[in-house]
């Protein structure tokens, strides 16, 4: 609060400047009126440059129209809204007082908190006004759904005559139709935002209890939470809404009332009080049963005593107040635990009877709130004063008439004794005043002569750091650009060295011949199914004689990987021959043949791996078998249905449907289709006909596979495997 010359502003004389924002000014000012009324009132005035802005006219308009309903003692009241000049203006109550924030401030000064009960009653006093605004309607009884969204100890106030109230609603958020804050944007601050307020989450009235909770949680703290963290910082911990548990930082809090925090700041609004009104019940019970409860006169002293208020000095009630603490003595009568006025000065003595019917009696008190909170005694005027008790002895004698009465109902002795006790009090300040003044100035000279003896240091120089650090930085600069250099000069050689071995090594693959496979064979498991027509042939692997004649079904043995398994069936003067690569999937080849004299077929490799495929001639077709794998060894498994064998000359009619192809190659190849080459690609759709495809394998460099005819099975997956020449 800054004082200033009295400066006239349309009806307004403005005193001094209370608050100043990015927005508006607040001005503690004096209106006007006809025949010298005059009024104090607090001017808000949005900023000259803003007058044009009309968002913030809108903002401030909306705070004025919003506020202006709003009659509730907790709530400061909105007078007038109004245009001077080029900027407007808002009329508000004015309340003399200080708000939380300033409160807290001075008493971390001190290394002091606020008492608790009047932190509860701060907060108690401001669910109040929070509840009410919560549950405005407007002239049609709908619901207005205001959200404060801005409950702060700076937006706190409390006057000196005790009363709690709720100031600046700029930002409150309401369903009437008012401006509305653009989605995404976060208002408010951000050591006081609930979870979803601070992710930009659609907020109701939660948020405000949220705010209350945190600003309980300081009071109780005694501090800031999170001091010293900065604007990214909380806004991270607003979003996480986590908080150190009251009662591991405050000891010996009363029951339930960490429980009521704990509650009050849950991350999830659900979990929250519901309501304003229901926060407060909690802390009730929490008061009622701990007798917390004070008054407003209570918080209106210790105010004053925090910040002394020179406008309420010399106030001739509290000097009444004050002389009536050298006149009357409360003490309890016997028996019946009434107190009893004792008057002290001319006249009277300790002990000397009953109180005369001249002075009331005071009526006993219920429940005695805490020494030094309780209000002063009441006086009752409705029942007379009680008779003198029946006296064993002889009875006294009637006190001395009282000495003549002060104006005030004072004796003039007793004024005169507390005239001069307070002429002595300002004498003891005034003398205290100037010791400290003293003090203060020999302290003042003392370090000033100190700091004269102390040497004086040479004042390094300014333009050597300067050159100092811009010669660090070229230099940093360099080794920068150096080592950006070294690392491309390095990846560059990477690059052309890789590139050239490749290079190479495709010369070295076209200069040297293709390595014997068999030399280099690996073998894998295969499971055998061999059915002869005629039956009881003999089966040759590999020129070797197997002992078990045909059929085989699911026999298992090995083969290479890279080298055909050469497979002759023979009985009597009819044979049969065949190479088979090793099947890609399943490890299983079928065969299904027609022995002839010299009789040989061509069969095209499985590429799924179940030895699926077709044959020409009259030797039969090699298909997949679908039977699982229980033999082991080179004896048969259990026999699979029977098949019938296809014409001996070449497949049905296959014309009239479409199938799927699917290539599988030994190395990486290209696949060409009737002397088309369709690059890598595995699997075609393909129109099934009378004629076979006819398919190759590019490997590259030259190297391509022999051409298979290969028959297109509709509505059904047809194979082809190629092997590396």
């Amino acid at each position: 609060m800054s004082l200033m010359t009295a400066k006239q502003y349309g009806n307004y004389e403005l005193v001094e400047r209370i608050a100043r924002g990015g927005m508006a000014e607040v001005f503690k000012a004096r209106m006007k009126g006809a025949a010298g009324f005059e009024k104090l009132v607090a001017l808000k005035m949005l900023h000259s440059h803003l007058a044009e802005d009309a968002d913030m006219v809108a903002s401030l308009k909306d705070e004025a129209r919003l506020v202006s309903n709003m009659l509730h003692p907790n709530i400061c009241q909105v007078l007038y809204f109004e245009q001077i000049g080029e900027t407007y203006c808002i009329t508000m109550e004015y309340i003399h007082g200080k708000d939380v924030s300033t409160m807290m401030r001075a008493l971390r000064k001190s290394n002091q908190k606020l008492p608790l009960e009047f932190a509860l009653f701060i907060i108690r006093q401001t669910l109040t006004g929070l509840d009410y605004a919560h549950r405005m309607v407007d002239s049609s009884n709908n619901p207005l759904n205001i959200i404060h969204r801005d409950i702060s100890p700076q937006n706190i106030l409390v006057s000196y005559s005790g009363a709690v109230k709720i100031i600046d609603f700029g930002i409150a958020k309401a369903a009437e139709g008012l401006h509305h804050t653009q989605d995404g944007v976060i208002k408010g601050k951000f050591r006081y935002m609930a979870p979803e307020q601070a992710m930009g989450l659609a907020i109701d009235h939660r948020v405000d209890i949220f705010a209350a909770g945190v600003v309980l949680y300081e009071l109780l703290l005694g501090e800031t939470h999170s001091k010293g963290a900065t604007d990214a910082e909380l806004i991270v911990k607003a979003q996480s809404g986590a908080f150190e548990p009251i009662e591991r930082q405050v000891p010996n809090l009363p029951r339930d009332l960490a429980e009521v925090v704990k509650k009050a700041l849950m991350k999830d609004p659900s979990e929250r009080f519901p309501s304003a009104r229901l926060f407060r019940t909690a802390l009730d019970g929490i008061v009622k049963r701990e007798g917390l409860e004070v008054a407003p006169e209570a918080m209106a002293s210790y105010l004053n005593n925090m910040f002394p208020d020179v406008y309420s000095r010399g106030s001739r009630v509290d000097e009444i107040e004050q002389l009536a603490g050298d006149i009357l003595e409360l003490s309890p009568l016997p028996e019946t635990g009434q107190m009893q006025a004792m008057p002290r000065g001319p006249g009277f003595a300790a002990g000397s009877g009953p109180m005369p019917a001249a002075f009331p009696q005071l009526s006993a008190r219920p429940a005695p709130l805490p020494a030094h909170l309780a209000p002063p005694p009441t006086m009752d005027f409705s029942s007379p004063p009680p008779p003198p008790p029946a006296a064993a002895g002889p009875v006294p004698p009637a006190p001395a008439p009282l000495p003549e009465a002060h104006p005030v109902g004072l004796t003039k002795a007793t004024s005169e004794k507390a005239r001069e006790r307070r002429k002595r009090e300002r004498d003891q300040k005034k003398e205290e005043q100037v010791r400290v003044d003293k003090e203060n100035e020999t302290m003042r000279v003392n370090a000033k002569a100190a700091a004269k003896a102390l040497p004086r240091v040479k004042r390094p120089s300014v333009v050597w750091p300067f050159v100092d650090r811009l010669g660090k930085a070229f230099v940093n600069t360099l080794v920068n650009i150096f080592l950006g250099v070294l690392v491309i000069a390095i990846g560059a050689g990477i690059l052309y060295f890789t590139r050239s071995e490749e290079a190479q090594e495709k010369k070295e693959s076209k200069r040297t011949p293709i390595a014997d496979p068999a030399k280099d064979c690996k073998r894998g498991p295969v499971e055998l199914t061999l059915v002869s027509d005629p039956s009881d042939a003999e089966v040759w692997l590999d020129g070797e004689k197997m002992d078990l004649p045909s059929p085989w079904h699911n026999v298992k043995t090995d083969m290479c990987y890279n080298v055909p398994l050469a497979i002759r069936m023979v009985k009597g003067d009819l044979s049969y021959e065949q190479k088979v690569d090793y099947p890609v999937e399943g490890g299983r080849i079928t065969l299904s043949v027609k022995l002839e004299k010299g009789g040989n077929m061509s069969v095209e490799p499985d590429s799924t791996g179940t030895g699926a495929g077709t044959g020409t001639g009259s030797g039969g077709t090699y298909r997949p078998s679908g039977s699982g794998i229980t033999g082991s060894g080179m004896r048969p498994a259990q026999d699979p249905p029977p098949q019938d064998a296809p014409p001996a000359d070449g497949p049905v009619d296959l014309a009239g449907g479409v199938g799927v192809l699917k290539i599988t190659c030994s190395a990486p190849c290209t696949i060409l289709i009737a002397g088309k080459n369709k690059g890598s690609e595995k699997v075609f759709r393909l129109r099934a006909r009378k004629d076979p495809y006819a398919i190759q394998a590019d490997f590259g460099s030259g190297v391509l596979s022999e051409i298979k005819k290969v028959y297109i099975f509709p509505n059904q997956d047809n194979f082809a495997h190629f092997s590396h020449p």
